[in-house]
């Protein structure tokens, strides 16, 4: 499929007028969105939580985690943002994805919306 990028505004949901707009790799393979932690803290977003994780190379780790809202394509959602390294590129994952109701089109390279399974 390769990867390709999507603009992604991160809104903090307690302060909707702070938001920043980010392009992210499309990672499907993630659970979880990630975004450096200079992103969220530049719109005031702090962790809530340390969760566990299995990293891309099969080690373990613990990352902190806080909750910030989603908007691409017009479609707004809240999601989990795990607190990223500076290196790492900025992520959308696939419980986000999910969130927002869209998916993947592999031979375009977008974001297309989904019909969700509800059961």
């Amino acid at each position: 499929m390769g990867t390709f990028s999507v603009k992604v505004t991160i809104v903090n949901p307690l302060h909707p007028d702070r938001s920043v707009t980010v392009d992210c790799l499309v990672d499907t393979g993630a659970a979880y969105s990630q975004l450096p932690r200079s992103v969220l803290a530049s719109i005031g977003i702090e962790p809530f939580d340390e969760r566990r994780f299995v990293m891309a190379d099969g080690r373990h780790g613990t990352c902190q985690v806080g909750k910030a809202d989603f908007l691409v394509n017009g479609r707004q959602t809240p999601s989990l943002v795990v607190f990223g390294d500076e290196a790492a590129p900025p992520l959308i994952g696939a419980m986000t994805l999910e969130g927002l109701g869209l998916g993947v089109d592999p031979l375009s390279r977008r974001l297309v919306p989904i019909d969700l399974p509800l059961v």
